[in-house]
């Protein structure tokens, strides 16, 4: 790879992450496109994808974009379409089914969808409004109308070492998008998670001792092999080679779920048997659909967790901690 050429994409490099309330939003579609232009980067995919995504890493100074420090979670859009923005998109605002809006606005419509379904139950006699329906019915706590609501989410820098637990929790998600494990030339030269700054070190000695002796493996040459069979043996090479990089390589994946499911989900926050790495990728979860649906999630500090403290986002999340305790004092 050529680093040079690789430096000065990183200099010209649109933004894909638009921040509005505190809720951090992915234009995944020019996302991809950006990344799927240059073939030069398709060893060093994931950690470009990660980096334009907003994911903070420890070598980020030098250019190196090989170490994650914090990781990410956005939202993509609502029930599968896709939310956007360029450089008409007015501040504020996201383009959503070919129309800028705000997302108190498509929240509005999500909110409607749920109080028409409060209507059914007892007939409406106080003919009230969609709007206030969804009130009246999340005061009374009916939450089975958050199956309506499916939420896109992009979750980015997780390692492998927790990928199972996400994917024992896939039977609660509509659909996920999910890396192809080791499989492909863009797993070649993963990134790691390092949850710590004391690890750091180690983690240094480790990407770069299997980076090296990684580097001299080379995919099987095709010969007089049909394409179909030259194309399984190269995969089973990469799957070969590619799982030898330690547990700690970091990932990404694509989540499609309904609010009543994702809400479900979050009371792993608080299991003490589960990896603290899972818990952290919950509570972002979590805490970026509190912002949206203040009266459907709670706070992840009540659920006894604690943000790392190098997170550049600690300082907002004390901030809704502290507003939370003090609404309910």
């Amino acid at each position: 790879m050529n680093d040079d050429s690789t430096k000065d994409l990183r200099a010209q490099t649109p933004s894909f992450v638009r921040s509005i309330n505190g809720v951090e939003y992915l234009d995944e579609i020019r996302w991809w496109q950006y990344v799927s232009s240059p073939a030069t980067l398709v060893p060093r995919r994931l950690s470009e994808l990660m980096r334009l995504g907003g994911v903070r890493f420890w070598d980020e100074e030098d250019a190196g974009y090989n170490f994650v420090r914090e990781p990410k979670v956005l939202v993509t859009g609502f029930g599968g379409f896709k939310v956007g923005f360029d450089s008409s998109t007015p501040e504020g605002k996201l383009n959503f089914l070919g129309t800028p809006k705000s997302p108190e606005e498509m929240l509005q419509h999500l909110r409607q969808s749920m109080g028409v379904a409060g209507f059914w139950s007892y007939g409406n006699p106080s003919n009230l409004d969609a709007l206030s329906m969804d009130s009246v019915t999340s005061r009374h706590g009916h939450y089975s109308k958050t199956h309506l609501l499916q939420i896109d989410l992009a979750i980015l820098g997780y390692s492998a070492a927790i990928e199972g637990n996400f994917m024992l929790l896939r039977r609660w998600f509509n659909h996920v998008e999910r890396f192809t494990n080791t499989r492909c030339l863009a797993q070649c030269s993963p990134p790691l998670l390092v949850m710590d700054p004391a690890d750091l070190e180690d983690a240094r000695a480790l990407r770069a001792a299997a980076e090296a002796r990684l580097s001299l493996r080379k995919p099987p040459a095709r010969g007089d092999l049909p394409r179909d069979k030259h194309r399984e043996l190269v995969a089973d090479f990469y799957e070969r080679v590619n799982a030898l990089w330690p547990n700690s390589r970091a990932l990404i994946l694509g989540v499609d779920a309904d609010l009543s499911n994702l809400r479900g989900c979050m009371g792993n926050i608080a299991d003490l048997g589960q990896e603290r790495e899972a818990r952290q990728m919950l509570a972002l979860v979590n805490d970026s659909l509190r912002r949206l649906f203040p009266d459907l999630f709670k706070h992840s500090s009540n659920y006894g967790y604690d943000l790392p403290r190098h997170w550049s986002c600690r300082a907002q999340w004390e901030m809704e901690s502290g507003q939370e305790s003090n609404s309910n004092s």
